[in-house]
């Protein structure tokens, strides 16, 4: 894990020279996790205030990390991070896998979220943590509910025994 803000974004405008192409606008990578060979390089906006991380970018793509992400979970959350999330193309089926795969659930989803060319895609936010974040005094418009819901089932059969869980 390098957490050197100057040197990441520098690093990352390098191996990502298209705006279009990053996690959101509001994200900014200051940190890069990678492995001692360098098989890949995933670029993060570590926020320990919040305790959370998002997985701003995979270099050479988000699969190539699909066998370290439990690992990659450990580090984070080592130094702080207990929520993770990302943002996949929905048509990156081995990004989608390895990051279910690794425990992420799905968040949101972004129908046409990005126009590349002249086509639009979808995008699925993922996240993970082992804490359960409490709703109970969150206000949640009707039209949103069905949606919170369905986090809430995938989280609880994600990480609760089922023999504990009761929907």
């Amino acid at each position: 894990m390098i957490n050197a803000p100057g040197f990441v974004r520098r690093r990352f405008r390098e191996l990502f020279p298209d705006p279009a192409g990053a996690y959101s606008p509001l994200r900014t990578p200051n940190t890069v996790l990678t492995t001692p060979d360098g098989a890949f390089e995933i670029y993060a906006d570590l926020d320990l205030a919040a305790s959370s991380c998002a997985l701003v970018a995979v270099h050479p793509y988000p699969a190539a990390a699909a066998r370290a992400l439990d690992s990659l979970m450990t580090a984070l959350t080592r130094a702080g991070a207990d929520y993770v999330e990302t943002l996949v193309p929905l048509a990156d089926t081995a990004g989608l896998h390895a990051f279910l795969a690794a425990g992420f659930v799905p968040s949101a989803s972004y129908p046409a979220m990005r126009r590349v060319g002249d086509r639009f895609h979808d995008y699925v936010v993922l996240s993970r943590t082992d804490r359960q974040i409490d709703f109970r005094t969150t206000a949640v418009s009707p039209l949103v509910q069905p949606y919170l819901n369905a986090y809430l089932t995938t989280w609880a059969s994600t990480y609760l025994p089922h023999h504990e869980v009761v929907l």
